[in-house]
C-alpha cells in the first residue's frame, strides 16, 4: 500500500504551494505560524501523541505530517538524538545504510555503510527541523486518560523550557504511539558505583591498551562476521545500487513468519558454511556458540 485515496501526501504534485499572495491585514508570516502551531497554542490540539523521538517516532510523525495529521512528539532527553550520543564510546549501527533510510530524507551517497552514533544523532536532529516536526523535548508524560465517549485521551505534559522553567500543559489526542524502542524497557541492575560509570565495551577497552583479558561468558551465543551475513540476508536487496527501499520493505514485511523462519533456517546454514574456519577456532578456544532458534539464526533470536 503506497497511499490512501482521498487521503493523498502533501508530496510531488500536492506539494504546497508555500506563498499567500495578496494583502491580508493582521496575517502572520510562516514562521509566526510554523511556531503557533508546534507550540500547539490557543485551541490547536494533536490527533496524534508521539512517545519518543528515536528513529520509530520520527518517521512515523513525518507520514502523520505530509497526511496533514496534527502529531505531537515528546522525548524527556534534553535533545533529540541524545539516546545515540549518551551510549557507548564505540557504537556503531549494525544495520548498512540500505536498511537504514527515512522517509522524504535518505541518507547522502557519500554517507558511511554502518553509521556511527553520533553521525545518528546529528542525523536525527537535522531530520526533526527539516521536516518540520512538532517536537517537544524535555518533557514527560504525567497522565493519560481516556474519555470513552469523546474518543480521546487527556493527557498531562511536564515540560521543561529552554529557560530551566517548567511548564504543565494539558492537551487532548485520539492516538498515542509509544516510540520507546521496539527491544523492551530498560532493565538496569543496582550496582555500587554506577552512577559513575559511563559505558564502554570492557573487554575491548582492555584488550586495546595492552592488557591479556579473559571473557567468562554466561550463555551460548551466535556470533557471525557481518561480512558474510549482510551479504546472504541482504545481498541484492539492501545494497548499493539494489531496489528501492521501501520496495524492498514491502517485500520483506510480505513474508509469513513461519515461513521467513524457515528461509533464515537456510540462510543460517549458508553463513555457517562460509565462517567455518573462524567458528572453529571460537570453539577450539572454548567459547560457546549456537545457531538461533531451530537454527534460524540471529534475526530470529532476537525476535
Amino acid at each position: 500500500m503506497h497511499e490512501l485515496q482521498g487521503h493523498e501526501e502533501t508530496i510531488g504534485e500536492k506539494r504546497p504551494h508555500g506563498v499567500d499572495h495578496g494583502g491580508k491585514a493582521g496575517r502572520k508570516n510562516s514562521q509566526d505560524r510554523r511556531t503557533a502551531t508546534e507550540n500547539y497554542e490557543g485551541e490547536l490540539e494533536p490527533t496524534v501523541l508521539i512517545i519518543g523521538a528515536n528513529q520509530g517516532g520520527l518517521t512515523s510523525a513525518a507520514r502523520l505530517c505530509q497526511l496533514e495529521i496534527p502529531t505531537l512528539i515528546i522525548d524527556k532527553n534534553s535533545r533529540v538524538g541524545d539516546n545515540w550520543r549518551n551510549r557507548d564510546h564505540q557504537l556503531v549501527l549494525h544495520d548498512p545504510v540500505w536498511y537504514d533510510h527515512f522517509p522524504y530524507v535518505q541518507f547522502p551517497s557519500h554517507w558511511p555503510v554502518f553509521t556511527l552514533k553520533n553521525k545518528l544523532a546529528e542525523w536525527l536532529e537535522s531530520y526533526a527541523r527539516l521536516m518540520e516536526l512538532n517536537l517537544w523535548t524535555s518533557t514527560l508524560l504525567t497522565c493519560a486518560k481516556w474519555d470513552n465517549e469523546k474518543r480521546q485521551r487527556t493527557v498531562t505534559l511536564q515540560h521543561r523550557r529552554a529557560d530551566g522553567t517548567t511548564e504543565i500543559r494539558t492537551l487532548h489526542s485520539h492516538h498515542v504511539i509509544q516510540a520507546m524502542g521496539h527491544s523492551g524497557e530498560i532493565k538496569m541492575p543496582s550496582i555500587k558505583g554506577m552512577d559513575g560509570f559511563k559505558g564502554h565495551d570492557i573487554a575491548q577497552d582492555f584488550y586495546e591498551h595492552g592488557y591479556d583479558v579473559t571473557i567468562v561468558q554466561c550463555s551460548y551465543t551466535y556470533v557471525r562476521p557481518s561480512k558474510n551475513g549482510l551479504d546472504v540476508l541482504l545481498g541484492g536487496l539492501y545494497e548499493e545500487g539494489g531496489p528501492e527501499t521501501e520496495d524492498v520493505n514491502l517485500m520483506f514485511m510480505s513474508i509469513p513468519n513461519a515461513m521467513l523462519k524457515r528461509m533464515h533456517q537456510d540462510a543460517t546454514a549458508e553463513i555457517t558454511k562460509r565462517d567455518e574456519a573462524m567458528l572453529k577456532a571460537l570453539t577450539e578456544a572454548g567459547f560457546k556458540l549456537d545457531d538461533g532458534p531451530d537454527d534460524a539464526g540471529f534475526f530470529m533470536k532476537y525476535f
